[in-house]
């Protein structure tokens, strides 16, 4: 429960700098805070705890919550693929299909990496760098370095 507020909360402060809209630190917020609902429904343990599954189940539970929070059909779809999405990979083709979207996808993942422990988290360290790389976000913004020691 703490790590999604965490989330909601960096998210919250991350989509404020760009100087987003209210609605999209809206959107951007309710997607960190729901993104991980679904764990303790999909919890599995074996010699290591899993959540397999985790991501279509709190986008499929964020569906009423969104709609009881007044969101409007069109904000929902974004959410919920958001949330479905934000563990996947983004790939080359899914850039150049919608890059837009890939930004927003790459802020959600961004703000879930800061809400972990930073010690654990080198490989998602890589791949934020060269995804930050392929967005054409590297120029404009600092986003992966807050995640590197320096």
């Amino acid at each position: 429960f703490s790590h999604c507020l965490n989330v909601g909360l960096i998210c919250y402060i991350f989509a404020n700098w760009p100087k987003l809209s209210q609605e999209e630190v809206e959107l951007a917020t309710a997607c960190g805070l729901l993104h991980d609902i679904g764990k303790p429904f999909s919890y599995q343990d074996d010699e290591v705890r899993h959540f397999h599954g985790h991501a279509d189940v709190s986008s499929n539970m964020s569906v009423g919550i969104l709609n009881r929070l007044g969101f409007n059909s069109e904000e929902i779809d974004e959410l919920t693929y958001l949330i479905r999405e934000h563990d996947t990979l983004i790939i080359k083709e899914e850039i150049e299909s919608n890059k837009e979207l890939c930004i927003k996808r790459f802020s959600i993942q961004f703000c879930d990496a800061l809400a972990h422990n930073p010690t654990k988290l080198k490989k998602r360290i890589e791949y934020l760098v060269y995804l930050s790389n392929m967005l054409g976000l590297d120029d404009d913004t600092h986003y992966v370095k807050m995640l590197v020691k320096e």
